[in-house]
């Protein structure tokens, strides 16, 4: 039933058939798929749906022409249904065991018989899906992957989860807790990632305090992700810039005038200096204890060197300049040899600069800073690469 939605072939229509028929084309031992009663299932029935049948199919064909079901009758075989390897193969009775036997098309692989296949032309969706069976590489965090994961299979992808970082607590908390246990001396927090709104608010409620503390405190969310995951914590931000990076924080703050403020900006261990200098030189006091820290796991050196090796990937994802740093530590130098076999995707232009400051090319980026905009963009451009064929 699976293979025919994703195949996008319905197993009954009003105006073709009202009658569905399953069946295993392959018998237990000693039983034969030829001993079935193939006058009655040729004539008798509108749907035919064959599983565990691919290697029996040539017979299947025989017996149904040779009991009365007309050799043009359309018939569809459904490869590796629902997933994105997924391969719909179209015949008739007469053509399609000798199409399946060019194509090399083996099991699994479900057999659908009848006039209903002709509606796939019409209804096919899934293979038309824009990022139908690319498969992408996705190194990120192995907790924040999930997401982006689900998003990339929802557009037909095969997402590979192969974590490049991992995010843990700094080596030394006491700086953020005690400044967490003094915001009301802050006039504002600047959030500058979810990791960074997580490890805020996991030390507020690991030092006895709650959004109260927050009253009259400004909260500042660097992007649309940023901003939810504040949201998800019962809370509002005050400010969202238009660009989705430190420079449009800095550009909105100084709009609004920051001499005499003091902000609370809890940060990954590693950051570009431009928003603590920016906001320093207009005359606030910025205090910055590190909230979290990006370390490269181990261990999954020799399968993102088989992946890359292989071909097998169409692209890689990068969210971040340590996703890009983290991943040519891990495969070595040879990694400039294998990047041809692959695109790689930026989420925006501070990741792109640090991938093309090693000398390794960026096919395409992100309008906008977001793993939304991102993949609307991959959307548009393998719709691009269809069209040149």
């Amino acid at each position: 039933i699976a293979a025919a939605a994703y195949a996008g072939i319905p197993l009954t229509h009003r105006e073709q058939t009202d009658s569905l028929a399953l069946l295993t084309g392959h018998g237990r031992p000693g039983q034969r798929v030829a001993d079935l009663d193939w006058e009655k299932l040729a004539t008798g029935v509108g749907t035919l749906v064959f599983y565990m049948g691919l290697t029996n199919l040539a017979t299947i064909c025989e017996q149904l022409i040779s009991h009365g079901r007309s050799a043009q009758t359309p018939v569809a075989v459904v490869q590796w249904a629902t997933l994105p390897l997924q391969r719909t193969l179209v015949g008739t009775l007469a053509t399609i065991a000798d199409e399946v036997a060019l194509a090399q098309l083996e099991p699994p692989a479900v057999i659908l018989i009848g006039e209903v296949v002709a509606y796939r032309e019409q209804l096919c969706w899934y293979e038309r899906l824009p990022l139908f069976g690319r498969r992408i590489l996705v190194p990120r965090a192995e907790d924040q992957a999930a997401d982006f994961a689900r998003k990339l299979e929802q557009l037909g992808a095969q997402a590979v989860c192969i974590p490049t970082i991992a995010i843990v607590p700094p080596e030394d908390l006491a700086p953020l807790d005690q400044a967490v246990t003094a915001m009301a001396s802050f006039d504002g927090v600047i959030l500058t990632s979810v990791n960074g709104v997580d490890a805020f608010f996991d030390r507020l409620a690991a030092n006895r305090q709650d959004i109260r503390c927050l009253a009259g405190v400004q909260l500042i969310a660097v992007g649309p992700k940023t901003a939810a995951a504040i949201s998800s914590r019962g809370l509002s931000p005050d400010l969202v810039p238009a660009r989705y990076q430190a420079e449009g924080v800095i550009e909105a703050l100084l709009e609004q005038g920051v001499a005499g403020k003091r902000f609370l900006y809890p940060r990954a261990e590693v950051v570009r200096p431009v928003l603590l200098a920016s906001l320093r030189s207009a005359g606030a006091e910025v205090v910055d204890p590190v909230a979290y820290r990006t370390i490269r796991p181990t261990g999954n050196e020799q399968r993102l060197r088989q992946l890359l090796e292989s071909g097998e990937l169409d692209a890689v994802c990068f969210s971040s300049p340590s996703s890009f740093d983290n991943l040519l530590e891990l495969v070595g130098p040879e990694l400039r040899q294998l990047q041809g076999k692959a695109r790689w995707f930026s989420i925006g232009p501070i990741t792109s600069q640090a991938i093309r400051a090693r000398g390794f090319e960026v096919a395409l980026e992100a309008p906008e800073s977001t793993l939304d905009a991102l993949l609307a963009a991959m959307a548009e451009y393998y719709a691009q690469v269809a069209q040149k064929g």
